[in-house]
Formats: C-alpha cells, structure tokens, sequence
C-alpha cells in the first residue's frame, strides 16, 4: 500500500503542502479496512508511508510496524522525483527514512515513487538508492501515464542501478500492455480476469506486485472541491465495493513483502548480495 490520504492527489491544488494541515486526515478509515482483511487473510504487507503522513500520524506507523508489516518509503512531499534535481531526491529519501526509521524500528530499504515517476529520465534516481543503501524499489509501471510510467520495463524483478526493482503486475495481450496491479483498472476490472492475469505471471515464476491507496476503500471521504470531472472518476470509481471486492482478489494467493521477494530474487538468481541499510 501507498499510505498517503486522500488529499493526497498530484495534479491538484492538493499537491501543494502547504494545503494540508487545514484537512481532516483520513488514513485511519481505509487503513482499518485493509489491515482487517489482511489479517483474515494472513497478509503481511509493504506499507510505501509518505514521510509528511507520518509525522502526521505517528501512532500509526508504530502500530502497522508491531503487527509485522514492512515499512517502506513514499518520499516525504509526494513530490514526482521527475520535478527534484539529483540534490533534492537524496534529501527526500534521507528525511522520510529518518522519519520512519524512527517511528517504526526497523530499517527501511525500499521505495516508491509518486505518480510513477521514475522514468527514463531520471536514471540518476537508481544510483542514488544504491547509495543511501535501498536494497529495492517499487515504482515502475510498465505502460506510459501522465508525467509517469517506463514502458518496456521487463514483468519481473531485475536490477538496476545497483538496485532490485519490483515493477508493478502488468501483461501484455495481443500487443498492448496493461497494467493489472493498481488503481481504477484493479477496482473495475472483472475478478476473474484480473486473477488469470497474476496466475499468468505466476507460471512464469514472477511476483504480481498490487498496490492499493487506503483512499479507495473510504467510500465515505469528503468530496474535494476543485478536481477535473476525470481526476473525480478516477478516485472514486468502484470504491463503494471495492473492500469487499479486494478481498476476494486477494484469497488464494500467497503474499510475501517486497523485501522478501527482492530477497529471494537476489538469492535465487545468484546477484551479488550487500547490506540493506
């Protein structure tokens, strides 16, 4: 999961911080939601915590931390890293490590990008991680998006940059990728399509990455003034029946955190291993 609130949107007059502490938060709502079916289900997921929610809400990352989930970072500003130069990623990741590390006591070794946003032109961004001592990152969707997105990422777990990256479920199907792990497309989506597609990465022996946003599964969040007709559909399709719906997705599988897949890829494959913080 991406743990960001609702207000959370890029592309809005939401994207500016400085609008933030005048909104109720709502993490909590969908956050309890999901942590319920995870526990039914026996999931221990990886939990992408923007670093501003977290200091926001630090109670909650310390209870997610003490029920076996891994913490993980969303940066600290849910800022795409293609707006920051090279200087202003570093300071994001180090900041929202702190902040997390902190709280949650344990060490954080993965990442996501906001929006998708590591991109063929910031190659830089993998070389950093590497650096600060990630051992993975998560934000590669395999099909274009606004701002976002790298196609022709490869379906499964790879390095690069010194890093393991874990892109998100995609398949492709007579010629065009689509991307079965996240957002509008994963609530609206038949079931039984959606759980082929995964099953089909899974006889190829590779992981379905799935991300989910505790906004959609709050069907009862405040409307936000301001948004594009298409930036309101997209937040709100198909979340009335969306905790329901996820968790029947989710039976079956067996789910591990993306650290241990990165993990288990590096050793299975033979890469050279190192530290993780």
């Amino acid at each position: 999961m991406d743990v960001e609130d609702y207000y959370h949107l890029l592309d809005t007059p939401y994207a500016d911080p400085a609008t933030w502490a005048a909104i109720e938060g709502r993490t909590h709502v969908g956050m309890g939601r999901i942590r319920a079916i995870a526990d039914r289900l026996g999931i221990r997921a990886t939990l992408f915590v923007l670093g501003a929610e977290a200091r926001r809400h630090p109670a909650l990352v310390r209870s997610l931390a003490a029920d076996g989930h891994e913490i993980a970072s969303h940066g600290m500003w849910h800022r795409r890293v293609t707006g920051l130069s090279p200087a202003q990623f570093r300071e994001e990741l180090a900041e929202s490590r702190a902040v997390l590390e902190d709280l949650a006591g344990q060490a954080v070794v993965g990442f996501r990008a906001p929006g998708y946003s590591l991109t063929p032109a910031t190659p830089w961004a993998f070389e950093i991680l590497a650096e600060l001592g990630f051992l993975y990152d998560s934000s590669l969707l395999p099909v274009a998006v606004r701002d976002g997105g790298w196609p022709g990422t490869p379906g499964g777990p790879h390095l690069r940059g010194g890093v393991v990256e874990l892109p998100l479920a995609a398949s492709t199907l007579a010629g065009v990728t689509i991307a079965w792990g996240a957002g509008a497309r994963l609530r609206v989506t038949p079931p039984w399509l959606v759980r082929a597609m995964w099953r089909r990465l899974h006889r190829r022996g590779l992981p379905a990455v799935v991300l989910v946003h505790p906004r959609e599964l709050d069907d009862a969040r405040p409307s936000l003034p301001g948004l594009t007709v298409r930036r309101r559909l997209a937040s709100t399709v198909g979340v009335r029946s969306y905790p329901k719906r996820l968790a029947g997705l989710l039976e079956g599988f067996r789910f591990q955190t993306c650290r241990a897949i990165a993990e288990d890829w590096l050793r299975r494959d033979g890469a050279p291993s190192r530290p993780a913080s």
